[in-house]
């Protein structure tokens, strides 16, 4: 993944997870799906974002427990 691609990949997910979300596959499916589209839009390639990760959808969906726990301060 490039330096441009983790950055823009970390920075959506913390920027559009909403709050109190419960991990969910239909949930990490749709960021994923949001996130893939936003990046092509800035100019980023899937490969972009995701040459490193299992997949975007799994990024997505790590990123919502870890918000969930930050969420409920532990």
């Amino acid at each position: 993944m490039s330096k441009r691609g983790r950055r823009f990949l970390n920075d959506w997910l913390s920027e559009h997870i909403p709050i109190g979300a419960e991990p969910d596959s239909v949930l990490a499916s749709e960021l994923a799906d949001r996130l893939l589209l936003d990046a092509e839009v800035a100019g980023m390639t899937e490969d972009d974002i995701d040459e490193e990760v299992d997949s975007v959808f799994e990024a997505a969906l790590r990123s919502i427990k870890k918000h969930k726990r930050k969420t409920k301060g532990g």
